[in-house]
This record gives structure tokens, sequence and C-alpha cells, in this order.
């Protein structure tokens, strides 16, 4: 593959080098950063791209068991609170009771 480099229209790479006094001072801007031997800086976005695909499925996964762990303890604690205590029991300690 041979080496290429295309010019950016969004780049100011040409102002800068316009002021330059060393003409092999290279462009540091990044719309220019992924051109050059081998395309390297591409495989390199590629491959960022990737991880964040799988990191994205990683937490899907962990907010769906979230939110079924969250949805078993709404149900465990509903059914917790039709439980009676201290049905036997009279005057403040059974309205206490009562509210919980």
């Amino acid at each position: 593959m041979t080496a290429r480099r295309q010019a950016s229209t969004t780049s100011l790479s040409k102002y800068a080098r316009a002021s330059s006094p060393d003409p092999n001072v290279r462009s540091l801007d990044f719309c220019n950063a992924f051109w050059g031997l081998a395309d390297g800086g591409v495989d390199v976005l590629f491959a960022r791209m990737r991880g964040a695909a799988r990191t994205m499925d990683e937490l899907k996964g962990f907010w769906k068991e979230r939110a079924q762990i969250e949805e078993d303890y709404a149900k465990r604690l509903g059914k917790l609170a039709k439980l009676t205590a201290g049905r036997d029991e009279i005057g403040e300690l059974r309205n206490s009771l009562d509210t919980l």
C-alpha cells in the first residue's frame, strides 16, 4: 500500500505551515492524523470503536440484570409489607406496628 496524505477541507494546517520556517514540520491537526503509512490511525479508531461496542453490550447486560434484581426486590418487599406483626398488641405499640 502506498503512503497517501489527503488534504482536508477543514484543516488549518495550511495556515500553520505557511508561517512555519521548517517545511518538514508535520501537521498535528486531528483530521489529518489518520492518513499515512499503512493507514495505522484508522485501525486504531476501528479497534477503539469495537472496544466501545463491547463495553456498551456489557453495560446493557449489567443494567438489565440490575433492573431484574430491583424488580425482584420490590416484589419481595411488597409481600413483606402484607405480613401482619403484633396483631395482639394494643395502644401505641399497635399504632407503631401498623405504620410499618
